[in-house]
């Protein structure tokens, strides 16, 4: 297992990729999420709305699908680095998946190379 000052090294590359680079708001939300995960808590959708997206106590996800959005986005952005940059790296890939599950943001691990 990794430890997490190699995680942290692991996010700085992502966020450094091509796939982030120009993306400030997707670098920002993987840094608050891996952060989170790091501090061993899983934010919920509405934790996620009003600290890192500014919405207020009135946000009602039912009616604003910004966090699943950005999500989903942020899950693409992990998915094209995953396939187009982890393969020519000699490192294992921590964050593999981000998603939302039960309202709760959740990442999937995988600490070895992929096949």
């Amino acid at each position: 297992m990794l430890d997490d000052q190699t995680k942290r090294e692991i996010l700085v590359r992502i966020l450094e990729s091509p796939q982030f680079k120009d993306s400030k708001r997707s670098q920002e939300l993987l840094q608050y999420l891996v952060d989170a995960t790091l501090a061993n808590k899983s934010p919920k959708e509405i934790t996620i709305a009003m600290d890192f997206f500014g919405k207020d106590a009135s946000f009602d996800p039912k009616e604003d699908p910004t966090v699943r959005v950005q999500i989903n986005h942020l899950r693409k952005k992990l998915d094209h680095y995953y396939l187009t940059t982890i393969n020519h790296e000699a490192t294992p890939f921590p964050i593999r998946h981000c998603y939302l599950r039960d309202r709760h943001c959740q990442f999937q691990h995988s600490f070895s190379l992929p096949i």
